[in-house]
């Protein structure tokens, strides 16, 4: 973040005393004087100048993003003083909300394969997480056999030639294309038209979206997301009905030239839930190839019930496969159904939140303030 504090008069101005306050969820990376000289992290700075006349103070600061989303600028307090300090004013700068002062911070991106495993794979030592869309006919090499592997996949030859059991490492598939379903529900309980009862699962849910786009981003993989949001912007409301409950998808997003479009689209994001998901289920079984006309959906979710095995087997009968992900805490597979494949977080310690260590971000802000002529 950039920040400008100017005077625009001729008299020098001895004491202005600033404070730079940022909103919930930014905060100022500060590097103390000191031999120990460990980053820190403040909401607000105090800082003290003295300006001649029509001369400037230009700083730029490390900003710290804790949460995705788009923020406004914060606010500037000045309190400035004569020579003999007996005159003192304060005033409170409101930086102007605009594009160029907006700052968009993108979803944090995780690595799939460190959190999450198939419930069609049984846990153990040896157990790894398998990855999604696959292409048996294009394939990138070997690797060592796992007893998870399923034996059509073994390579005959490179077995031969390495004396122990290899199996094909495949390639994602070109030209598939799939949509991501996002839950805003945190549990099955959480009521339509208001907050999620917790939030940070929802924030789980955007983030192995964002991570599954990422992902695929380097290939021809077309994906649109579909949630049941009440941001206006997220895209165009497919379904609505008399009860205020409506259903957003976006446009389609295809290849690394699109991956920041769609990311864009996850960050500006709130978390209001539209309709209930059993509602959400019910309107995509009723019309499913408007949702899912790559006959593929991915499903992430906080939660998952019996009414969602339903709907994969409804879908199913519908030549329509339907992945889930598992966004909150450990589940055992031995509670999961064998027949449908879920991804879920494989971890025995307790709930992760995957939003707490982001630190991206892509806009820059730009604070300034003049002292002179009244704005």
């Amino acid at each position: 973040m950039y920040e400008e504090i100017s005077n625009d008069k001729n008299l020098p101005i001895v004491f202005a005393k600033v404070d730079t306050e940022l909103p919930d969820g930014l905060s100022f990376l500060m590097l103390p004087f000191g031999s120990d000289r460990v980053e820190t992290q403040k909401g607000f700075v105090e800082s003290i100048f003295s300006l001649r006349g029509h001369s400037a103070v230009k700083r730029r600061w490390r900003i710290y993003c804790s949460r995705r989303g788009v923020y406004s600028p914060g606010t500037v307090l000045i309190i400035t003083g004569d020579m003999t300090g007996s005159n003192n004013t304060s005033r409170r700068y409101e930086v102007p909300h605009n594009v160029q002062n907006n700052l968009t911070v993108l979803p944090r991106i995780i690595d799939l394969d460190l959190y999450f495993t198939s419930s069609r794979i049984q846990p153990g030592e040896i157990a790894l997480p398998r990855g999604l869309f696959t292409d048996a006919m294009t394939r990138a090499g070997t690797r060592e056999y796992t007893s998870s592997d399923p034996m059509s996949k073994i390579n005959w030859k490179s077995t031969a030639s390495h004396g122990e059991l290899q199996v094909n490492v495949e390639e994602f598939l070109q030209n598939y294309s799939f949509n991501i379903v996002i839950n805003m529900q945190a549990r099955d309980h959480d009521s339509a038209h208001a907050k999620p009862s917790v939030p940070y699962y929802i924030e789980n849910n955007i983030t192995v979206a964002a991570s599954i786009i990422d992902r695929i981003s380097a290939y021809d993989i077309s994906v649109a997301l579909i949630a049941n949001t009440e941001t206006e912007d997220f895209g165009r409301a497919l379904y609505a009905d008399d009860d205020m409950n409506t259903l957003r998808i976006t446009e389609s997003f295809s290849g690394s030239t699109d991956t920041l479009a769609a990311f864009h689209t996850l960050a500006r994001m709130n978390t209001d839930i539209s309709m209930p998901c059993e509602k959400m289920l019910d309107v995509i079984l009723n019309s499913p190839y408007e949702y899912a006309p790559g006959g593929n959906l991915i499903f992430i979710t906080a939660y998952f019930t019996e009414r969602m095995v339903s709907f994969h087997r409804e879908m199913k009968k519908l030549g329509i496969n339907v992945s889930f992900y598992l966004t909150a805490g450990s589940i055992g597979v031995r509670n999961l159904p064998s027949d449908i494949e879920i991804f879920y977080i494989y971890s025995h310690s307790e709930d992760i939140d995957f939003s707490r260590e982001s630190t991206g971000f892509y806009s820059e802000e730009i604070s300034s303030a003049t002292f002179g002529e009244e704005r």
